[in-house]
């Protein structure tokens, strides 16, 4: 209130205020920045906005360049710098070209962005100086065949209790049943540590490139301990990013890993159209996508059912919203692609797709077993999950893609 007062915002109800030399009030941190300007060039319109001659900003250029720490970042566009947060990424040992380019230059090859100030790159074997004692969060995405890999690595360089947020999607198989990976993770780590680990998850559509260059993106934080969400949710909320917490794990992370899997079958319906007679009307095969994509949230909701989630999940972001984004590009789509035209799963990943990772082919791949399993004994009905038994012997025996139609929407 008295600095209101000072600024002449705000009239005294009594008493006068005097108030030697020149004031300006800044309401808001970043207010009068133009984010699309430099540090630099914000310096000279802000401080000419105060009333300083070019000279006098000259003279104090240098002190202001000081004080702001933030190096060559000053040339960088404002809108590319942090808030605050100092960010430390840590490579995994196929990841030296990123590191590289983000140390040397700031940049992201992979996402072809400038990245914000406040993040520093670190390689695989440094994980120990990178997990610093004044470290808040520990943000965790490898592909699910690296998850046992990540948990020795944090095992051995994790000094005190630090929450985990993973971005990695998948579900680990554990004989007649199916486990989620965050729950997977925490119990690794808290088996190697003396201290409690609380491990969150991230659910939902969010494409990097495109979060990356600040589009406005939803997800949901899933955590069985939803007071650990809606924390992680208010600290990673920004104008652009909207994640809402979840408690419902299973329900998230059987969606987040069963969406590229499903996504192979969509992707199948239009490389299936690259490789049919031409029709006089041009009709494409977004009809039979269509239908592929229908059995695709019906079966997730069976088997989120299955293991106790929660249909929100399903019809939410994690569930519907994830898998319409999968559709529209990436490697699950591509190998559905390649299968309508009538490749093999062997001849794809021997040939265009050699080396790829592909999350979707993994997680069928790892969980079939436990599905047939489940099947066998009852907990899954055959007729309730048609696609989801189509697509296992695809990519577990080398068999070509059909949709079993008649089946589809039978068994619910």
């Amino acid at each position: 209130t008295l600095l209101q007062m000072v600024a002449g915002i705000l009239q005294p109800t009594k008493g006068t205020i005097k108030v030697q030399g020149r004031v300006s009030a800044l309401l808001e941190l970043g207010s009068g920045f133009n984010p699309e300007f430099s540090g630099r060039d914000n310096v000279y319109l802000n401080a000419a906005i105060l009333g300083l001659s070019n000279k006098e900003i000259d003279q104090r250029y240098k002190a202001i360049e000081e004080f702001a720490e933030i190096g060559d970042f000053i040339s960088h566009p404002v809108k590319t710098y942090s808030s605050g947060m100092a960010v430390r990424l840590v490579g995994t040992h196929l990841d030296g070209e990123i590191i590289a380019s983000v140390r040397s230059r700031n940049f992201h090859p992979k996402l072809n962005v400038a990245l914000p100030a406040g993040i520093k790159a670190f390689s695989h074997d440094e994980l120990d100086n990178a997990l610093g004692l004044d470290t808040d969060l520990i943000v965790l995405g490898v592909s699910s065949a690296g998850v046992d890999w990540a948990i020795g690595k944090l095992g051995s360089a994790m000094k005190r209790s630090v929450p985990v947020l993973m971005i990695t999607k998948g579900m680990a198989a554990r004989g007649d049943s199916l486990l989620a990976l965050p729950d997977v993770v925490q119990q690794a780590l808290e088996a190697r540590l003396d201290f409690r680990v609380p491990v969150a998850a991230i659910a939902g559509p969010c494409i990097a490139g495109e979060l990356a260059v600040r589009r406005h993106t939803g997800t949901v934080i899933v955590s069985r301990d939803l007071a650990l969400a809606a924390d992680l949710c208010a600290r990673l909320e920004t104008e652009y990013y909207h994640p809402r917490p979840s408690f419902d794990m299973i329900g998230a992370e059987i969606c987040a890993a069963f969406k590229n899997f499903f996504a192979i079958a969509v992707g199948w319906a239009h490389g299936r159209m690259e490789v049919m007679a031409e029709v006089e009307n041009k009709a494409r095969n977004n009809n039979a996508a269509a239908m592929l994509f229908d059995q695709a949230v019906q079966e997730m909701m069976v088997l989120t059912r299955v293991f106790g989630g929660t249909a929100e999940s399903v019809w939410g972001m994690p569930g519907v919203g994830d898998v319409y984004v999968t559709c529209q590009a990436g490697r699950n789509s591509r190998l559905g692609n390649c299968l309508g035209r009538g490749m093999t799963y062997s001849e794809v990943k021997s040939g265009p797709m050699k080396d790829d990772t592909i999350e979707g082919a993994e997680l069928g791949r790892a969980v079939s077993p436990s599905i047939h399993a489940m099947v066998a004994s009852g907990r899954l009905t055959a007729s309730a999950i048609p696609l989801t038994l189509a697509l296992l012997k695809t990519l577990c025996h080398d068999q070509a893609f059909e949709p079993p139609w008649p089946a589809f929407s039978r068994g619910q």
